[in-house]
């Protein structure tokens, strides 16, 4: 963090290429901060020449090179444990129900944790949520899950999931995936519908169950040596900008969803939901991974378990 007279000058972190949605989004964050700051701010964005992976540039904040990072979930909960709560699937019953937790009071856990190690959770981001698909039949029940053997990614939650569900899992990295639907290896897979169709695994999998079971998440943070150089007036003017930024990046995302999702029912894709009454089920039968996380207290308050 560099500072002149009154000028401040963060340096902010993130994986992206030319044309990628997130740094463009980033560009006008950088943009309107500078903008409402009247210039006294300015932010200064890793070029994304920089190939980087997320624990390098995880690295990079922690040892104060960078000012502000936005890191995906996995890479983040190294930063704070409670993290970890997110990647359990099912916690949410709707996109709607995140956004209120997250953004509200309840999610106050995870600013917290931040805030006790001298940082600030600026703003979530939601790049989308995994689902299940299949090559042989739709996912239409829990009774489905049964016996059903899903490729899932290393060191994934889903395993423990799975099998509470009676489903069978075969670990396997994301691009060994592709050829074991092709081969019968699998018999489905879970992931976003962005990495279904950028993967072609649509070619092998027609049936797609849309149950949004886990988002994908990005966190902006900031660190702690720059939150010491900056006045609560600050932070609060990067708070505002950082939550306008992700409004537009959360419509911009969900209108991409749907585009796709139309593209690929043309495409001879068949989509499928659960219906409350499977949901409840879900709820039912994950409680022993629920009470096995570390933050049971937090899945209490928002009645996941009793």
């Amino acid at each position: 963090m560099k500072s002149k007279s009154n000028k401040i000058v963060l340096t902010y972190g993130l994986l992206a290429n030319n044309d990628d949605y997130t740094l463009q989004m980033t560009k006008r964050f950088a943009k309107e901060v500078k903008e409402k700051s009247r210039g006294r701010i300015e932010i200064k964005i890793l070029s994304p020449k920089d190939k980087d992976n997320d624990l390098a540039l995880l690295e990079r904040f922690r040892s104060g090179n960078l000012d502000m990072v936005r890191l995906p979930l996995p890479s983040a909960k190294k930063l704070s444990a409670k993290l970890s709560l997110m990647e359990l699937p099912y916690i949410f019953d709707s996109e709607e129900e995140m956004w209120n937790v997250l953004d509200g009071d309840k999610g106050a856990i995870f600013q917290e944790d931040f805030q006790s190690k001298g940082m600030e959770l600026l703003v979530w981001h939601c790049l989308g949520f995994r689902d299940f698909y299949t090559v042989e039949k739709p996912l239409t029940s829990v009774a489905d899950f049964d016996g059903l053997i899903l490729g899932v990614e290393e060191e994934s939650r889903m395993g423990r999931a799975l099998q509470l569900l009676f489903g069978k899992t075969r670990e396997l990295p994301q691009d060994k995936i592709y050829k074991a639907l092709q081969s019968g290896i699998v018999e489905g897979s879970e992931n976003t519908i962005e990495e279904f169709a950028r993967q072609e695994h649509n070619l092998s999998a027609k049936y797609f169950l849309e149950d949004d079971h886990s988002p994908v998440l990005d966190l902006q943070i900031l660190s702690s040596r720059a939150r010491e150089n900056l006045s609560e007036e600050d932070l609060a003017l990067l708070r505002d900008v950082s939550f306008s930024m992700a409004l537009q990046e959360r419509a911009y995302v969900k209108k991409m969803r749907v585009e796709l999702r139309n593209k690929l029912s043309k495409r001879g894709v068949l989509f499928s939901h659960f219906s409350k009454e499977e949901k409840a089920k879900i709820k039912e039968l994950l409680a022993p991974l629920y009470q096995e996380s570390p933050e049971s207290d937090f899945l209490r308050k928002l009645g996941k378990i009793d």
